[in-house]
């Protein structure tokens, strides 16, 4: 909800006639953008990494494929 609202905000900012004061963008906020939406991407890299064993155990187990732990035991 606060999302929504943030930029709910923002566009209403960026839109308003009088919003020139207030919509200054300085040259240094598009690389603060670019390094945030490249630490998410890193993130949930690593977060992917970390968590890949139990991620290819859940749609194994989710779409039948054989586990490899069963054909030890026979």
């Amino acid at each position: 909800m606060h999302i929504v609202s943030f930029f709910a905000f923002g566009l209403n900012s960026a839109l308003s006639p009088n919003a020139l004061p207030l919509a200054y963008l300085d040259p240094g906020t598009g690389s603060y953008l670019l390094q945030m939406i490249i630490a998410g991407l890193v993130g949930g890299a690593f977060l992917v990494k970390i968590f890949w064993g139990k991620i290819v155990a859940f749609f194994k187990k989710l779409f039948g494929g054989r586990n490899t732990d069963d054909n030890n035991q026979e």
